[in-house]
């Protein structure tokens, strides 16, 4: 299972960089257009939902008006947003139909999104994982998107402006991480997502986690966390709903977070 999960996000990552790539080259057409483009009825939409036997298939996307004046140029397309969901396409989509395709007996996966909608930003947080599983939480992505700049934000440009590489950020993590047994430690740490969320005097950046936690006392666990520079806060994510579901967008038909019972 773990073999199969592997090659998956590996085909997934290669269809990453080429979807990158072409986002970059988007934005360059973009800036050479004319007119402003209006995100006012820019919103996040399904790309796919479905629930088979035990799978979950939540994969989100940016919908948006491409009949306005200002995309004439560009085919009625943003080339933005079409960047951000080219990358999901070619990424979540595309290993979500690879498991469903080459999956054993047995098997199931989970991709569960959550949406935020604010004044300014679109964002959605995907996770993946394929059960049954030990040692791991499984994946975690983001997709962000700034309306107000039309922008399919950059998780590499968030971490330079907060001044973080991977060793700092580790660094950060071991100091803040609180186990919850002695035999626990903070190997890996990798920031696979962000989120802008709304701090005590404005936007503040969230940082997603996969964390590895090291135990002496037997195999390691692969973990999700949120980390919060500004508030030098570190918290657990629970990877069965990783928000509150108050805090998320209510989507109709609900997600799995809006079905689940309340507590």
């Amino acid at each position: 299972m773990r073999n199969l999960l592997c090659s998956l996000l590996v085909s997934a990552v290669v269809l990453l960089l080429t979807a990158t790539a072409c986002g970059a080259a988007g934005a360059r057409q973009q800036n050479a257009g004319s007119g402003v483009i209006n995100n006012e009825n820019t919103v996040i939409g399904v790309m796919t939902q479905e629930y088979i036997g035990d799978n979950i298939a939540e994969i989100l996307a940016i919908h948006y008006d491409g009949g306005q004046p200002a995309l004439a140029g560009f085919g009625c397309k943003n080339p933005e947003a079409e960047s951000l969901n080219l990358t999901v396409r070619s990424g979540i989509q595309q290993l979500y139909y690879d498991f469903m395709a080459n999956s054993r007996d047995g098997e199931w996966i989970e991709i569960r999104s959550y949406p935020f909608t604010s004044e300014r930003y679109l964002q959605i947080v995907t996770t993946a994982a394929v059960y049954p599983a030990y040692g791991t939480d499984g994946d975690m992505w983001s997709y962000n998107f700034d309306k107000q700049d039309n922008r399919f934000m950059n998780l590499k440009e968030v971490l330079s402006e907060l001044n973080l590489n991977e060793r700092r950020l580790t660094r950060q993590v071991k100091t803040l991480y609180v186990p919850e047994v002695p035999s626990l430690s903070v190997g890996e740490v990798k920031a696979t997502g962000f989120l802008i969320i709304q701090g005590p005097s404005g936007p503040i950046t969230q940082l997603l986690l996969t964390v590895v936690l090291e135990n002496s006392a037997g195999e390691p666990w692969k973990r999700f966390f949120a980390y919060t520079p500004a508030l030098n806060e570190l918290i657990s994510l629970n990877s069965q709903c990783l928000f509150d579901p108050y805090d998320m967008d209510q989507m109709s038909p609900p997600l799995a977070y809006q079905q689940a019972p309340a507590h």
